[in-house]
């Protein structure tokens, strides 16, 4: 084999490496720690068995074969290519007759930084599959590092997140978020049948004793609780906003001219029951460290996909809320209808109602769901398609108004 036949090899499939090249991110990398750099060039590794090298790399970091080993006529590899990282790098045996050489046990110039997503795990892989481990895993630099030498002489540095380090395609809770929203009706049992008859709901207590439950098969926390309050009527939601001082808050719901109990621990939450400057019920409570925003419109069927205020004055209401939770507001298509801005999920708000908040209910097929409604003893409108999506008008058993749509 020649210089010129290796180089040749290299570039026999050269499509394959355009094609795990153009699906990674051109400056960071998609693994690892956060905002760990794409490398500058490709590593080509010689390897004394490279078929022995890829079993390893496979086993032990996770590493996926890219095509078929290019084979020469004395069946060495002569070029073999591996994702891994979040990128690609070359292989071969070694070619000594070439200068093409694998590094000396415990010598090697170069040295391969690897992102991956758990330094500890992956370190562990290493041992066991027979590598030797240079550093334990230690935290420096915000990530989370070790060092090792694979069992082919390749001196390797991983690097990960450290541990509570953010998820950076996770967006946290922000202030005014609704994080936890509950179901109030009259008669919770019957509720729950409608609820898990029309949209999937399942459940599970809060507390032994609690007369309320947990759902449990949504994307945030969801309550249904029992409320026999003549105020409440049919059925309503109260929303639970995330605040970044619940102090402060507070002070601020009292200010507006609502009303704001003083902070209380529930289910291991600190909460303050509260109720705007037009008697509209809700809380505030200080978020978890990690915990994560809400999507827009929710993410699985039986979310909370949109939630409509319903107020007797907006004006006050926006005033309020805005005073409170630094919401914004814009104009909306309707007569005396009005966008929150930024809210999640989103939220709107309708001037000269009553007083509630009436929920959208995500389902994937509106026509289906509008079946299940009547068939479990609810009224429901005929679908309504709107630029965002299909929208049916609806009553539960009870007779609270709810929203289906499928945005």
């Amino acid at each position: 084999m020649t210089d010129t036949a290796l180089t040749d090899t290299a570039m026999t499939d050269t499509a394959m490496t355009d094609t795990a090249m153009a699906e990674t991110p051109t400056t960071r990398s998609s693994v690892g720690p956060a905002g760990f750099p794409r490398p500058g060039a490709v590593p080509y590794l010689a390897v004394a068995d490279a078929r022995a090298a890829i079993a390893w790399y496979v086993d032990a970091f996770g590493a996926v074969l890219a095509g078929e080993p290019y084979v020469m006529d004395d069946d060495r590899i002569g070029h073999a290519e591996l994702v891994m990282g979040g990128g690609t790098i070359y292989l071969a045996d070694a070619f000594d007759e070439l200068g093409y050489t694998a590094p000396e046990p415990g010598r090697t110039p170069v040295s391969l930084m690897l992102p991956v997503d758990d330094t500890d795990a992956v370190l562990e892989r290493v041992r066991a599959a027979g590598g030797r481990v240079e550093r334990e895993p230690y935290d420096d630099y915000g990530q989370r590092n070790a060092s090792l030498y694979d069992p082919f002489g390749h001196r390797w540095m991983l690097a990960g997140p450290a541990p509570g380090a953010p998820d950076p395609d996770v967006e946290p809770i922000r202030h005014g978020d609704v994080g936890y929203a509950s179901w109030w009706s009259p008669d919770m049992e019957k509720a729950a049948r409608f609820y898990a008859d029309v949209l999937g709901w399942e459940y599970a207590e809060h507390e032994p004793g609690s007369p309320g439950r947990r759902i449990t098969n949504l994307s945030q926390p969801r309550g249904l609780w029992q409320d026999d309050s003549v105020e409440t009527g049919a059925g309503t939601l109260l929303l639970a906003y995330a605040v970044d001082n619940l102090e402060a808050a507070v002070r601020a719901v009292r200010e507006a001219g609502g009303q704001a109990q003083d902070p209380v621990t529930e289910e291991r939450r600190v909460v303050a029951h509260c109720a705007d400057d037009q008697g509209l019920r809700f809380f505030l409570y200080a978020p978890e460290p990690g915990e994560v925003r809400p999507a827009a419109n929710g993410s699985v069927p039986g979310d909370l996909g949109y939630i409509t205020m319903e107020v007797r004055d907006s004006d006050r209401a926006r005033a309020f809320y805005d005073a409170v939770l630094g919401y914004g507001s814009s104009e909306g298509s309707v007569e005396d209808g009005w966008q929150i801005d930024e809210a999640r999920p989103m939220t709107g708000m309708a001037g000269g109602r009553a007083g509630a908040v009436v929920p959208m209910w995500k389902v994937t097929d509106v026509a289906a769901a509008i079946r299940r409604v009547r068939a479990a003893g609810g009224t429901a409108g005929e679908p309504d398609q709107r630029p965002y999506g299909m929208l049916a008008d609806c009553h539960d058993d009870q007779g609270a108004h709810f929203y289906l749509g499928d945005t």
